[in-house]
């Protein structure tokens, strides 16, 4: 066990197998700025560029240790498929994340309307898979590579007007959850060809679902549904993430069985681990700005071992890592969980 590799060790949890130590890896973001300056590459170009998506995707492993190849990088690949607008900030100097430029739907009355397409291999979804690819050549027998989907309802929320979608869903709920019901196939096949591609696991990124934007109840009936369909449609591992304070349905993401739930920094992780037990996987939960950015690599040390304390199975960004974060601050994460991982881990 104390030759196990990267890969070895990410899917080896993943899988319910014993492994040496929890893994230092990510489903929510793993493009740094010194990677973009290591390469010299305009930001806006890598999301349309696979040879630079892979070469930043594996940046990570190969100066810190990063256990993963994580791709894309932003989160407007799916909403760009179903017709969206995006904005690459092509002409920035400085690296900005895509983002929603026009939306799909301009009035509730609009979402009845709404189609999601048959084929998947469009926009830049190609661009991802021939990512992933040269990821897996250069290095698919030492690390896990990973790509990351959206759930549905948070690509609703890029599809529509943020506000209009959360009254909809106080009024008419049903006509969120007949839109929710188009979305899920569309998230279907963008994984399989993700994986069809050489990913080794999925990223369930439905970041809108915390009990800070809908209650409980709203989440059981209208997005755990869908999500138990992507996940039970999935041929490799899957972790469901969730931002925001998720300890109020920590329960209810356990229920929709994927291998392993994700939580951000406002989760309370001793308390999560409390009300779930000790079997369930749970991911997270570095603050990739307060701690990796503002923090010193002792900071961040310390950060680690409380994670592990509280009883994370692998060390995770609660969300992107900012692009401003110091490599020596992601060489101190990284080199954290191994020095610490076996001490402080308690799962076996």
């Amino acid at each position: 066990m104390d030759n196990l590799t990267s890969r070895q060790r990410v899917l080896g949890l993943l899988n319910g197998e014993k492994t040496d130590r929890p893994a230092c890896y990510s489903g929510t973001g793993t493009v740094w700025g010194a990677a973009l300056e290591h390469f010299g590459y305009n930001f806006a170009d890598a999301h349309h560029d696979p040879e630079k998506m892979a070469n930043l995707a594996i940046f990570p492993f190969e100066t810190a240790g990063f256990e993963c190849a994580l791709m894309p990088f932003d989160i407007c690949v799916e909403a760009e498929l179903m017709g969206c607008e995006i904005n690459y900030f092509s002409n920035s100097d400085e690296s900005i994340y895509p983002n929603i430029k026009k939306r799909l739907i301009l009035k509730p009355g609009e979402i009845e309307g709404v189609e999601a397409p048959d084929e998947v291999m469009a926009a830049r979804v190609p661009v991802v898979c021939e990512a992933v690819k040269q990821a897996k050549v250069k290095y698919g027998n030492q690390i896990a590579i990973g790509a990351h989907i959206l759930g549905p309802f948070t690509l609703a929320t890029h599809l529509m007007d943020f506000n209009e979608l959360l009254m909809t869903v106080f009024k008419t709920p049903e006509k969120v959850q007949g839109l929710l019901e188009k979305l899920t196939p569309l998230l279907i096949k963008v994984a399989a060809a993700y994986v069809d591609a050489g990913a080794d696991y999925i990223s369930l990124r439905e970041m809108s679902g915390t009990t800070d934007i809908i209650s409980p109840k709203q989440f059981n009936q209208l997005l755990q549904p869908e999500l138990i369909k992507i996940i039970h449609q999935s041929n490799v591992p899957i972790i469901l993430h969730i931002c925001g304070n998720t300890n109020k349905i920590v329960n209810n993401m356990a229920d929709c069985q994927a291998n392993a739930i994700s939580v951000e920094t406002r989760n309370d992780l001793a308390k999560t681990r409390q009300d779930i037990g000790p079997e369930p996987l749970v991911f997270g939960n570095i603050d990739g700005f307060g701690v990796l950015v503002k923090g010193t690599p002792e900071d961040v040390e310390k950060e680690v071992i409380n994670c592990l304390r509280n009883g994370v199975d692998a060390v995770w960004p609660g969300c992107e890592i900012s692009l401003k974060a110091p490599l020596e601050n992601l060489k101190a994460m990284a080199g954290a969980v191994e020095k610490h991982g076996s001490a402080e881990w308690h799962r076996f």
